[in-house]
């Protein structure tokens, strides 16, 4: 398999990355308005479309900062600050900021109510779409990872037997999928915990696959990207404390 892997449309190259990107935001749309219309939804339009503006806002604002903050002598020596800045980009960033900022709509608002159950399988789906793209473009996409004697080593374009981290997240991603509608269906999730369960599992790992990848710490050993895991388990201790030591027989949202 030589990388990247490129589409050819009548000549033409294409990126495939960009395809996939494209066809992630637009396919995991369409499928939480798939979902949504199949719920009894206790917000409004009007108060949905405010929290999918602020998810936006906040996804594209953290995205770009804890992106640039994955490589701070990096964003240091380029000679374009703002471009750099605005050409990095993290999935993580983009969920933390998403979340933060919904979260924050909600208490102008006044709502009480969780939102995000709705959004977690499409949220699933478009992180699925997406790291098929980045593992098309191999060492070209800054997902490859450290070179390793594993089983499951992959040669991505530099001639270097590397952890496949995309194909990695690929299969937590359907191991996740797959738990939580194991739980639905056996009605093990309360409202709200949906949404903060995959959060939970997909944010361990990218913790754990951070130690797999180039490194570049920021503090204390750790990267950007750790750092915020880590302090979004903070303010969200009481509830990952009632994920891993939970009651016999459901799991409530806090």
């Amino acid at each position: 398999m030589e990388f990247p892997i490129n589409l050819s449309v009548f000549g033409t190259e294409i990126n495939t990355h960009l395809v996939t990107e494209i066809a992630a935001f637009f396919v995991g749309f369409r499928f939480y308005v798939f979902k949504k219309k199949r719920i009894q939804d206790v917000f409004s339009w009007e108060q949905r479309m405010i929290l999918l503006i602020a998810a936006a806002l906040g996804a594209l604002i953290f995205s770009r900062v804890l992106g640039a903050l994955e490589n701070v002598e990096a964003w240091k020596s380029s000679p374009d600050f703002w471009m750099y800045l605005y050409s990095s980009k993290t999935v993580v960033g983009g969920l933390l900021g998403g979340w933060l900022f919904v979260e924050i709509a909600k208490y102008f608002m006044k709502l009480k109510a969780s939102s995000g159950d709705v959004m977690t399988f499409p949220i699933l789906l478009g992180l699925f779409i997406g790291r098929i793209g980045c593992f098309s473009q191999g060492i070209e996409e800054m997902t490859y990872g450290n070179e390793t004697d594993w089983l499951t080593g992959m040669d991505l374009g530099d001639g270097v037997i590397r952890h496949p981290l995309a194909l990695y997240e690929l299969v937590v991603l359907i191991l996740i999928g797959v738990l939580l509608v194991v739980l639905q269906r056996k009605q093990k999730l309360s409202e709200g915990m949906q949404f903060k369960l995959m959060m939970f599992l997909y944010l361990l790992y990218r913790f754990i696959a951070e130690w797999m990848k180039p490194h570049f710490p920021l503090a204390l050993g750790l990267t950007s990207i750790q750092i915020a895991i880590l302090i979004c388990y903070l303010l969200y201790l009481r509830t990952i404390l009632y994920l891993i030591i939970k009651p016999k027989n459901t799991l409530y949202a806090i």
